[in-house]
């Protein structure tokens, strides 16, 4: 045995040992223990002898008690592997955990219209990455998922998408917390799909996740060793832009992100329509289905925006030569930003009141 890996099915994972059978003997080849956690929640007590908890896409919730108990795990010499689960929306509490290790999955889908698997612009190529043991002889990956936001020194990006992607020079896989937890922003690298494990070079992509593993339980003040390196690297990388720069970068995402809004705005009109076809065709239940589903997306998509922004300004306030004189400007321009996101929030949840309103009085529709 080199290693345990024990995989959470707690949280409605969707990576498994019986969904991921290629991964399954991967692991099976570098002689690693594996265990199913079945019965939750995550507790300090059930992670005590364990070398690695991997969380492969979760659906559900994790408690405040399980975020605990996992981040106090890891402080004690244990690893983690967090995978988002593609379809990013299932996966959305997921940053409750990631955040503990400085690390936000974006819940955008990166595509790339130029490199990507067969005709699939959301399956983008991954061709660039930093030199870790996760990417020794790692050319290509065909990946499907998020970018991630690393908030820390601490946080190593391993795998970018490419120039032309949207969003492009993003990363994609990152190392945090001196290396002991790997955050991956998409799932199907895992899956026994063509488009997963089994293109590019996913599968090497795969063991090296395991050889990094074993490499890391055995040698812990090693792979302590190369992420400090790494993170040297990493700042000396980190170039310094202009203040006329930082502005003119700023208020193009500014005004990309209120165009997105009155997009959005456009969007609920076309959502208060169709709710209201189903409504007058009788099919009440469904309409409260669909009224409540797709109120959550759109809050999310609203929260989503924000988000980019506030991800893009954190990252010019770390390269800016004047912070003062850019943070001066950029609360002025948040103003103006502030105002378009209320006001779409505002419709919303107004089209969301009418339309539980005629849900709960059908006949009263005009």
């Amino acid at each position: 045995m080199s290693i345990k890996i024990t995989f959470d099915e707690t949280h409605n994972e969707q990576i498994t040992l019986y969904n991921c059978k290629k991964f399954q003997e991967i692991m099976k080849k570098y002689s690693v223990a594996v265990f199913r956690l079945l019965i939750g929640p995550i507790t300090s007590d059930k992670l005590v002898d364990e070398d690695v908890l991997f969380i492969g896409a979760p659906k559900d919730s994790f408690t405040p008690d399980e975020i605990l108990a996992i981040r106090n795990f890891v402080l004690n010499g244990g690893f983690i592997v967090i995978v988002c689960d593609s379809a990013r929306i299932k996966s959305l509490n997921i940053n409750a955990l990631a955040k503990e290790f400085n690390v936000r999955v974006n819940f955008n889908h990166v595509k790339d219209e130029k490199n990507h698997w067969k005709n699939a612009i959301y399956f983008p190529y991954i061709t660039n990455f930093n030199k870790s043991i996760l990417t020794k002889n790692i050319k290509k990956l065909t990946y499907s998922g998020a970018t991630l936001s690393l908030f820390t020194e601490d946080c190593i990006p391993i795998a970018f998408t490419s120039q032309t992607a949207d969003p492009p020079n993003s990363p994609v896989i990152a190392t945090s917390y001196y290396g002991r937890c790997i955050i991956i922003g998409g799932s199907t690298l895992f899956y026994d799909e063509d488009f997963g494990i089994f293109s590019a070079q996913n599968q090497n992509f795969v063991a090296n996740l395991i050889k990094y593993l074993i490499y890391g339980k055995k040698y812990p003040l090693k792979i302590m060793e190369i992420h400090s390196k790494l993170t040297k690297n990493q700042q000396e990388k980190i170039k310094k832009i202009p203040t006329k720069k930082a502005k003119e970068i700023l208020y193009k995402k500014l005004k990309e992100s209120k165009l997105q809004y009155k997009k959005l705005y456009d969007k609920i009109d076309k959502f208060m329509n169709n709710i209201m076809e189903v409504i007058k065709s009788g099919n009440i239940t469904e309409a409260r289905i669909k009224l409540n589903v797709k109120y959550k997306e759109l809050q999310h998509e609203i929260q989503a925006i924000q988000l980019q922004l506030f991800d893009l300004i954190e990252k010019l306030e770390n390269q800016i030569k004047t912070p003062s004189e850019f943070i001066e400007f950029k609360n002025e321009c948040l103003n103006d930003f502030y105002v378009a996101e209320s006001e779409v929030s505002e419709h919303l949840d107004r089209i969301y009141g009418r339309l539980d309103y005629y849900i709960k009085n059908p006949n009263l529709i005009p």
